[in-house]
């Protein structure tokens, strides 16, 4: 076998890689089609225009996650976080150090506050308020009663995340009104 055919079967992952991300570079970097022309999304063949907007998103990813799910029972398999943040917010987020950071919520409870009680039982309580001004994609309000039902989902046992950490240490979720 000749050096450059040994050389060019050692590169040959290396050499896959470079133009996968190459191309996806330059397909990223195009310039999107004019709303309205033929082939761009809203767009028909006679010129007209749809009045729905294109809503279809695309993401490459390394591997399939098993699950959009911001808990998941299944044990193994891929989580991404970009997948689950665009699919699940939470209401606190981790930066790059690890530390925990306002999300979703307004700020973090602090100890010793109406925020962060804890009982001579041990047991503690947590406040969190959501930040002003919060919306689901459709443009309703993202309110307390949603998380409160959301842990409801966790606790159903057919969808795998009610024995999941934190869920079996929460007595319960309840929306508070002020």
């Amino acid at each position: 076998m000749s050096l450059f055919r040994r050389n060019l079967m050692r590169f040959k992952p290396l050499i896959i890689r470079t133009l996968s991300l190459m191309f996806l570079l330059t397909m990223a970097c195009s310039p999107a089609a004019v709303p309205g022309s033929e082939g761009a999304p809203g767009g028909t063949t006679d010129g007209s225009t749809s009045t729905q907007p294109s809503r279809t998103l695309a993401i490459a990813t390394r591997a399939e996650p098993n699950t959009l799910a911001g808990k998941s029972g299944v044990a193994g398999g891929v989580m991404l976080t970009t997948t689950k943040r665009l699919f699940n917010a939470n209401l606190v987020i981790f930066d790059q150090k690890g530390i925990a950071q306002p999300y979703l919520a307004a700020e973090l409870p602090k100890l010793n506050t109406a925020s962060w009680q804890v009982n001579p039982d041990s047991t503690m309580v947590t406040t969190y308020k959501l930040k002003p001004n919060l919306v689901w994609q459709d443009g309703q309000p993202l309110t307390a009663n949603d998380f409160a039902f959301g842990y409801r989902v966790y606790l159903t046992p057919n969808l795998g995340a009610a024995t999941a950490p934190p869920t079996p240490s929460i007595q319960e979720v309840v929306a508070l009104t002020h």
